[in-house]
């Protein structure tokens, strides 16, 4: 999780992730999708949508953020578009 690569971190938070370590994997798939990479952006939404019954609550707020984002990052908006009903809302 501390390798310079992106590419390597996000294949160990995969991995942490996958094994119910989320708060390990937590930082790096936020940095990730806080990243002007879009292929480190897509590489993380795609771990966190493919982790059955994965807690998306601590991803709220960047997901928004990403919907909210400029027209040429249509394809990551379309990823969080299809996460966002996923994650819980916050009682009234």
């Amino acid at each position: 999780l501390q390798d310079a690569s992106p590419s390597v971190r996000l294949q160990a938070a995969e991995a942490f992730y996958r094994l119910g370590e989320t708060d390990s994997a937590e930082d790096v798939l936020l940095t990730a999708l806080e990243s002007e990479s879009l292929m480190n952006r897509v590489h993380a939404l795609n771990i966190i949508s493919s982790v059955e019954g994965a807690e998306l609550e601590p991803f709220a707020a960047v997901l928004d953020v990403i919907l909210q984002g400029p027209e040429e990052r249509a394809y990551d908006r379309r990823l969080a578009l299809s996460l966002r009903p996923r994650v819980p809302q916050p009682a009234p």
